[in-house]
């Protein structure tokens, strides 16, 4: 899935080309680049803080809701998936990332993920859909596959955070 590498030695022993999987041959031709690896700078700080701004957008109405959470265990430790998500309250970053995803998005459940690299807080990661830990939204309040529903369907009502959900974990 991804490792990390500490210099141009190691890069070179572990750079290779992905094998195509049958049946994915014509997007390799088409494609080419992607018998490739993707390169990422590490950033230290992603290890104890990646930030993931979830929520659901109807097409007409715009946001519906958004909540902010934080990676609180990952595994592996330094490149890892989420094993534990923590509901997080910080304006400033749902004030610089509400305005990305707004560009993002046109409709849907959405998850930006975010680290901060000193004062820069840069994304790191998008996925335009439903993701592991939506059970951590949907218990704060927030019940995104409900909203997104009723925004395909009919007009819904934003959902609010209810101030004693604020540190619930998933």
């Amino acid at each position: 899935r991804g490792g990390l590498i500490h210099d141009e030695t190691e890069l070179r022993a572990e750079f290779h080309e992905y094998s195509i999987t049958p049946g994915q041959e014509s997007l390799a031709v088409r494609y080419p680049e992607l018998r490739w690896p993707l390169l990422q700078r590490y950033i230290p700080s992603a290890r104890s803080r990646v930030y993931s701004l979830t929520g659901v957008k109807d097409c007409e109405r715009g946001i519906l809701t958004a909540a902010l959470s934080y990676k609180s265990k990952q595994w592996p430790p330094d490149i890892g998936t989420s094993i534990a998500q923590l509901s997080h309250v910080d304006e400033s970053i749902m004030k610089a990332a509400l305005p990305v995803v707004d560009q993002l998005v046109s409709r849907g459940i959405f998850e930006l993920e975010l680290v901060m690299d000193g004062s820069q807080l840069l994304a790191i990661d998008w996925n335009p859909r439903a993701y592991g830990f939506i059970k951590l939204d949907v218990a704060r309040g927030h019940d995104l596959p409900w909203l997104w529903m009723g925004s395909t369907l009919g007009p819904v009502e934003p959902l609010t955070l209810p101030p004693e959900t604020e540190q619930l974990e998933a």
